[in-house]
């Protein structure tokens, strides 16, 4: 079992007996460079996350950035921890950003779709979700639950009930509005 491997396992087990600080704490301890694997640093933000502790993902992630500028998850958590820390503006210039470095990232896209929904762009969101489900189709089923998309179910996409639609008990049509 390598150094990251160690880390994590121990962690998962401070976790499990409910020792969040200690599982923190141990992956905390775990150096940053490039050659680093991101598990353990995935697994730091999410607890970091779960903690409400925006100030250390936004510190975390922009180290990571500097580090390994070449996954796209650090950008997603720097993006997240800006929108809790400062405004939802911030957040999507930072995913702007990212979405130049990572074109084809349907999570980054997910993340826009859900910045411009909140800033009631609602045709920009439509479009960037439905680019973000094109890029990664495992994504269609996080955008139903997330609730900054909830704007853009409404206005462009509907289930009306039709009676005898094939059936004798009838039964919904899905669609998508277009706007004029």
């Amino acid at each position: 079992m390598n150094d990251s491997a160690l880390a994590i396992h121990i962690a998962r087990g401070y976790l499990n007996l409910g020792m969040t600080s200690m599982a923190r704490q141990t992956l905390e301890e775990f150096p940053i460079h490039p050659k680093s694997p991101p598990e353990a640093f995935l697994f730091l933000l999410s607890l970091y996350q779960d903690g409400s502790c925006w100030e250390k993902v936004q510190d975390l992630a922009e180290r990571l950035i500097r580090s390994q500028p070449k996954e796209p998850a650090w950008w997603i958590y720097k993006a997240m921890a800006t929108r809790y820390l400062d405004s939802v503006g911030s957040s999507e210039e930072i995913l702007k950003e990212a979405e130049n470095h990572f074109p084809l990232n349907g999570r980054i896209q997910l993340q826009l779709a859900c910045c411009a929904s909140c800033l009631n762009r609602l045709e920009e969101a439509c479009q960037r979700l439905a680019r973000a489900v094109l890029l990664d189709a495992r994504l269609s089923e996080e955008a139903k639950a997330e609730p900054d998309l909830e704007p853009v179910w409404q206005q462009f996409f509907f289930a009306e009930f039709e009676p005898g639609w094939g059936r004798p008990e009838g039964g919904y049509r899905l669609g998508i509005r277009v706007p004029s």
